[in-house]
């Protein structure tokens, strides 16, 4: 069914770069290329990845933007992404995480959230009641400091050693070192978590994979892990949590630009 006949009514050779947003189903996203590449079907002759969500110093460059015919990015509304890392790192998912929060191993930012926060819930609502006091630059309590860090880019002590949390690596600090205008430059789609057998198909062609076969289908991966469906958020919580998350959001949006979107 596939094999040499694939590479026939494929397009010519391309260096494909993804981009791994954590918590955007990427991984979906690299068994469809891995697939697809096997199967000659898409004649990819590299893929190279970006994802390592712990370190910081693992970004896309502008040097490796640039070697790419083609840029990929996954990518999730950014408050579904926080909710979903928030839960992936709790301390109660460390058989599944090996996540050492809570202990003298830990991050020293996931020990602090997760000993003032057992539900995204309780972050979400101390944005809300420590918004006026941290945007006039009152002192707050150590925790609602947390939760506001918890929604930017960087992460004091530990990202200055270049350590990060997935917590922390939404879009913007995947893009921002970069810079927006470096990915835009470039041949460029999104894979929206949200839309993606849509996307699948988008970004098939997109390849230019083979025009004789249909896009197989991709088994989407599940995991279920102790806490994942502690979503629930009160509507002013959710309201400012998305506020906190406003470069993630001006980000997505960004790069969901005319054009982009796979």
């Amino acid at each position: 069914m596939f094999g040499t006949l694939g590479l026939i009514a494929c397009g010519l050779s391309q260096n494909v770069l993804l981009v791994r947003v954590p918590k955007t189903a990427s991984g979906t996203v690299v068994a469809a290329l891995n697939q697809w590449r096997q199967y000659g079907l898409c004649n990819i002759s590299s893929l190279v990845t970006i994802h390592s969500p712990e370190s910081r110093f693992t970004r896309p460059t502008t040097a490796q933007l640039n070697a790419a015919d083609k840029v990929i990015v996954t990518s999730r509304d950014p408050l579904n992404r926080f909710v979903s890392a928030f839960n992936w790192r709790h301390p109660r998912n460390g058989k599944m995480t090996h996540n050492t929060a809570l202990s003298q191993h830990g991050y020293q930012f996931e020990n602090r959230l997760y000993a003032c926060f057992q539900h995204v819930g309780e972050l979400a609502d101390a944005l809300v009641r420590s918004r006026h006091d941290m945007l006039n630059h009152i002192n707050v309590s150590m925790c609602a400091r947390v939760a506001w860090e918890a929604c930017s880019t960087e992460m004091g002590d530990d990202f200055s050693r270049g350590r990060d949390s997935m917590i922390h690596a939404g879009l913007s600090s995947y893009v921002n070192p970069a810079g927006l205008s470096a990915f835009l430059a470039r041949p460029l789609r999104i894979i929206l978590q949200e839309d993606m057998s849509a996307s699948l198909d988008r970004l098939y062609r997109w390849l230019e994979c083979d025009r004789l076969q249909e896009r197989p289908a991709i088994p989407s991966v599940h995991t279920m892990y102790p806490g994942k469906n502690d979503t629930y958020l009160s509507p002013m919580g959710a309201q400012m949590l998305r506020f906190a998350l406003g470069d993630d959001y001006a980000m997505h949006n960004s790069l969901l630009s005319p054009g982009s979107h796979a």
